[in-house]
């Protein structure tokens, strides 16, 4: 059975394992693992462009030194998204862009747990460069906002918002494990708790592909919606609230189920 399985279908299974250990331990511990080791990327790899804001290397296959435009031209792009100047944790420190085919899934610095060790350093797998250059792919769009809006307290906010800067820029664009060109994914009731709260990402955004992709999409509705109600600026007050679940009355003047509800089914 092994045997038959497409290269495809292998680096898919290869990825959710290594989002299942980053969710549950942090990039740390997935390059003690040996199956990813950041650490060892940023020492082997090699200036590629060095760019105003950003510096891009690369790890293994050559990449086209363009790149640094295209990551130069989404900073600005998403500053003018936000309505914000682009700063991350270390506003003294260069963004450094790693592109490698070792790289399974893109990434920002220690992972879903960044905010503990917030470098602005992140990780893009070398298959995706092509899309992105080709303005098919926002991915890297979506991790730059990761490193500017680092500081959150709701996982789904972080990931609607990344999600949400990412189609303003470059509407329809592939993002993750969603190609917003195409039929939106099917949202189960699952998902809703999840929506606004501050509980991490659940263990079947690894295992179920299809409940994955229904959580990203379902926090891109939900943070879409709440922009829609009361613009971006009262948004990232809201984002910025340690508190998002009792916060969201006092911002949008809904209980967050009642939010939830709303930005998926218009009720």
């Amino acid at each position: 059975m092994a045997g038959q399985l497409t290269k495809s279908a292998i680096l898919i299974a290869i990825a959710g394992l290594l989002l299942c250990l980053e969710m549950l331990f942090g990039q740390q511990a997935l390059a003690q693992s040996g199956l990813v080791k950041d650490g060892q990327i940023v020492k082997e790899a090699t200036l590629v462009a060095d760019g105003r804001r950003a510096a891009l290397y690369q790890h293994g296959e050559p990449i086209d030194p363009a790149l640094v435009n295209v990551l130069e031209a989404a900073i600005d792009s998403i500053e003018r998204t936000l309505k914000l100047k682009f700063f991350t944790a270390q506003p003294e420190s260069k963004i450094q862009v790693f592109v490698s085919d070792k790289v399974a899934v893109a990434h920002v610095w220690n992972g879903y747990r960044h905010v503990n060790d917030p470098r602005p350093i992140l990780f893009l797998p070398a298959r995706i460069i092509p899309g992105i250059m080709r303005g098919q792919n926002a991915t890297h769009i979506h991790e730059l906002t990761h490193l500017m809006m680092w500081n959150y307290s709701s996982h789904t906010l972080r990931e609607g918002l990344a999600d949400f800067v990412s189609l303003s820029i470059c509407p329809g664009c592939t993002i993750g494990p969603n190609n917003y060109s195409s039929r939106a994914p099917s949202v189960f009731h699952e998902v809703e708790e999840f929506l606004g709260s501050a509980k991490s990402a659940p263990q079947w955004v690894i295992s179920d592909q299809m409940r994955r992709r229904a959580y990203y999409y379902a926090s891109y509705k939900f943070v879409s919606s709440l922009i829609a109600l009361k613009g971006m600026a009262t948004f990232l007050e809201f984002y910025g609230a340690p508190d998002p679940e009792e916060s969201i009355q006092r911002y949008y003047g809904m209980s967050r189920e009642e939010a939830a509800r709303a930005s998926l089914y218009g009720r």
